[in-house]
């Protein structure tokens, strides 16, 4: 490689990726003191028509709202009313056992078990506030090349500007860019299924309550949005019955989504158009290298059948901002492998048990065998009249145990 002049400002950390688990890193570096900056290929729209609704929204925990006040930009989400729902009461039941749980918020002292909030609310007010804190973006400049060494890379974009830094952080999604130019080994373990989104009226009040009904092709959600009768879909079905159901017309599709469904909420109808994706577990072996390290999806997707993917990735840079600020205040490397592994040993195991966790939920409630439909579900009955059980439950799935 060729030598390069820095003809931009340097900076201590890099993100590549300017999504939710992005942006919140930055925004927490920036907090502490870094110098830092972002590179992003797309700008998000920052305004949109008040009445429309994204089909892109997320399943907040108490965890991640924590992050998100410490992080200053909490009451920007909340403020934004209309595309953000408290959920209160989570209700679960199987197909074939008809075994069912209901998990309530005040059953562990609680007001709430979580927010559904639609993802652009997020990334806006993170957008905002990163503004109030004068970090750089680098928009739709796409990176050419990187030279240098860990400590002091030099990043060449397309526009010819060179950019330099210590640290590389890779926040750029499933697909990620900076794994792949890294050659980051990954496992990669396609679920076999892809997901339907779409936004649905319901008959009946969701009453803030998660709807999920565990299919044997792929369990069905619904997500309760601010509308009392407005209801966001994750349907994940093997893929060729996705496939099939992405074919149908609206009405056919309706008729199919209320028979998986059971009427749960009476005769609901798709409001909005249908997107479908497919599921792939990705799980990076090593979270870093030198000077670089990934976060969020970067580093590991999941099922979505506990909602759980981009709670594990706040966690994530909640550890990563905590890592590298102590670094720093230290006078340590930032960039130093000892540094970044740190973050590593906080955060694999905990992902790696999730990713464990939803497999296992997935197969278990794939088996279409009676007798295995029957224990499943008498092991959620009986989960159902266990207060403590429940408490536990709860906890960990608000990420507050």
């Amino acid at each position: 490689m060729s030598h390069v002049e820095v003809q931009d400002n340097q900076y201590d950390a890099l993100i590549i990726g300017g999504g939710m688990i992005g942006l919140s890193t930055v925004k927490g570096l920036s907090d502490k003191g870094l110098n830092v900056a972002v590179i992003e290929l797309q700008a998000p729209a920052l305004e949109w028509d008040e009445a429309s609704i994204s089909l892109r929204v997320s399943a907040i925990n108490r965890a991640s709202e924590i992050l998100l006040r410490k992080l200053g930009v909490w009451k920007a989400i909340f403020n934004m009313r209309k595309h953000i729902s408290p959920y209160h009461e989570m209700h679960v039941w199987d197909e074939l056992g008809g075994g069912s749980v209901t998990l309530q918020a005040q059953q562990a002292g609680e007001t709430e078990l979580g927010y559904i909030i639609e993802n652009r609310v997020i990334v806006r007010a993170l957008w905002k506030a990163l503004e109030n804190n004068h970090v750089p973006f680098y928009l739709g400049d796409a990176i050419q090349e990187i030279q240098g060494t860990a400590g002091n890379w030099q990043v060449v974009l397309a526009s010819g500007k060179v950019i330099a830094t210590k640290l590389l952080i890779g926040a750029d999604g499933a697909n990620s860019w900076v794994r792949n130019q890294f050659a980051f080994e990954t496992d990669v373990q396609p679920y076999k299924h892809s997901a339907i989104v779409a936004t649905v009226r319901t008959e009946k009040e969701h009453n803030s309550t998660a709807w999920q009904r565990f299919l044997t092709t792929g369990p069905l959600a619904f997500l309760p949005m601010e509308d009392k009768n407005l209801c966001s879909i994750v349907w994940s079905a093997e893929t060729e019955r996705a496939k099939n159901l992405m074919l149908l017309d609206d009405e056919s599709f309706n008729h199919e989504m209320n028979v998986a469904f059971d009427l749960k909420l009476g005769e609901c109808t798709v409001e909005s158009k249908r997107v479908s994706f497919p599921l792939i577990q990705r799980h990076a072996k090593v979270y870093c290298q030198k000077g670089v390290v990934l976060v969020g999806d970067a580093a590991h997707t999941i099922h979505p059948l506990a909602g759980q993917g981009v709670n594990l990735g706040f966690q994530d840079a909640i550890a990563l901002v905590d890592v590298l600020s102590e670094a720093y205040f230290l006078g340590r490397s930032i960039s130093h492998f000892s540094t970044l592994e740190k973050y590593q040993r906080q955060r694999k195991g905990q992902n790696q048990f999730m990713i464990f966790a939803m497999m296992g939920f997935k197969s278990l409630f794939g088996f279409e065998f009676q007798p295995i439909a029957d224990i499943r579900s008498f092991g959620l009955n009986v989960a159902d009249k266990l207060p403590l059980a429940k408490r536990v439950m709860i906890k960990q799935a608000m990420g507050i145990l």
